[in-house]
Formats: structure tokens, C-alpha cells, sequence
């Protein structure tokens, strides 16, 4: 090789570098989960502290997701004044808000009604948006834990199809329902239904996913989906004795890390 193309080739390859460096993914977002409304007043009180909170974080937040379980036992989202009130609160928050459904907001009972209005007030059951080059999934996935069936909807496939277009893309999944078992009270309860979290590895495995980020369960915990750890956080109410909280979430170069809030304090 010439010295004039030996050259050339340091000049391209300090350029290349250079711009990994400048256009590295570093972003902040915030996750609230199980908010459950309407299961009494402390509830709504727990998540005005928590947006107010959200809102006077000296950070720049490019968006906050509620990875489910919106509303509680009391309120449905089959009822339209419910979602309603729900999506008013919500309102409040200043950086833009994604939202997934919960087995407490769709339900065996009145799924299609709970769906219409999820859609309605909240927005689709999948949807994909892309901050700094990074992929994000926010996926309702409650048929692999619960008997909730919607016609032509497999959110697996729909994540297959979307990240084969762009396989080595980095990729966080959010979803409600974490695949494995929860234990607690001395037991282990179920987490998805048998053999589906061996699908999910075998069609995921081969894609950049940074994490997938759950709910559900009330507590913080580590699980993983073959060797994709699934971060799931504790909620923001006081149920089972718990303090509510959400997380911080911070992006930088393929690594997570996150902090937890407990507004109150």
C-alpha cells in the first residue's frame, strides 16, 4: 500500500471513529408501572407526587413509559369515563408518554372493549419509535400470562418482522408481564404460560436487544429472556406494604443502568 493511500485509509478510519464518538446513544427515560387507579384515592395522590417529581428532574427526559396495569380492580378500562379520567392525569407529564397495557386493563372479561378504549385514550397495543439510533418496542404481550385473545395480533411475529428489517439495530422491548416465575410468600407463582418464553429466545436471540422492561410483579427484580436481562420494576402505589416509586433509565454506548425515585422523599 502507498503512503498516499495509507493515508487516506488513517484519515477515513479517524472519521468513522470520530463519528461513532459524537453520535453515540446517550439518553435518559423514566419507567412508571401498576399505577392502578381507581383502586382508591391514595393511588392517584401517589402518582400526582410521582409526575410532579418527573417534572422537576434537572435532566432531560426524552420520554417516560408506563409499562402497565393503568387502572385497578375498581375502574376498567371497558369503562370509557375511566379511561378517560385515566389519560387526563397523564396529560400533566411534560416529556412524551408511551403506555402498555396490563392483565388489569385488558381482561378476559370485556377484552374488546378494554382494547377499543386502550387505543382510544392510551394508543396501539405495538408501537415502535427510535431515540439516538435505538430501537424501542412497547408491546402488549399479555396472551403469553393470561387468556386475552385478539384476532390477528401476535406480538411476537410483529417484533420479528420489525426487527429483521434492521437485525444488528440496538433494541429495548417494554412489556407488562416478565416471563419468568415470581417468587414470594414462601412459593413460586406463575409467569408466562409453558413454552412460550422458549419461543421468544429462539426468535429473539439473534437481534441486539439491550433489555426488555416489565412491571407486574411490585418489586424490583433481575430476570433474563435467554441473555436478555428483563429489568422489572417496582410500582407506583402502596400496595403490599410498598413505597411507591418509578425509575430513571439511562442509555449510553449499548449499557443500561437505572436509578430508583421514591418521590416522597
Amino acid at each position: 500500500m502507498s503512503k498516499k493511500l495509507s493515508l487516506k485509509f488513517l484519515f477515513l478510519t479517524f472519521l468513522f471513529l470520530l463519528g461513532s464518538v459524537l453520535y453515540a446513544a446517550d439518553f435518559r427515560f423514566v419507567q412508571i408501572t401498576d399505577t392502578h387507579l381507581g383502586k382508591n384515592e391514595s393511588q392517584t395522590e401517589h402518582l400526582q407526587s410521582i409526575i410532579e417529581s418527573i417534572n422537576e428532574l434537572p435532566l432531560n427526559i426524552r420520554f417516560v413509559v408506563h409499562t402497565g396495569d393503568i387502572l385497578g380492580h375498581s375502574q376498567t378500562m371497558s369503562n370509557s369515563e375511566s379511561a378517560k379520567e385515566a389519560r387526563a392525569i397523564f396529560k400533566q407529564l411534560k416529556p412524551v408518554v408511551y403506555f402498555i397495557p396490563g392483565n388489569h386493563d385488558i381482561t378476559p372479561i370485556d377484552t374488546k372493549k378494554s382494547i377499543s378504549n386502550f387505543e382510544t385514550y392510551f394508543g396501539p397495543l405495538f408501537q415502535k419509535s427510535v431515540v439516538e439510533g435505538v430501537a424501542l418496542y412497547f408491546v402488549w404481550a399479555d396472551m403469553n400470562y393470561d387468556d386475552v385473545f385478539l384476532a390477528n395480533y401476535d406480538p411476537l411475529a410483529c417484533l420479528s418482522a420489525e426487527m429483521a428489517k434492521t437485525p444488528k439495530q440496538s433494541a429495548i422491548i417494554f412489556t407488562h408481564v416478565p416471563p419468568d416465575k415470581n417468587f414470594y410468600a414462601n412459593e413460586y407463582h406463575r409467569g408466562w404460560k409453558d413454552g412460550v418464553k422458549e419461543k421468544w429466545i429462539k426468535a429473539l436471540g439473534k437481534y441486539n436487544i439491550i433489555a426488555m422492561i416489565c412491571g407486574h410483579i411490585h418489586r424490583d427484580q433481575l430476570q433474563h429472556l435467554g441473555k436478555i436481562p428483563v429489568y422489572i420494576s417496582s410500582s407506583a402505589t402502596n400496595q403490599y406494604a410498598r413505597v411507591p416509586t418509578y425509575r430513571i433509565y439511562h442509555y449510553k454506548d449499548g449499557v443500561l443502568n437505572y436509578n430508583t425515585i421514591y418521590p416522597k422523599n
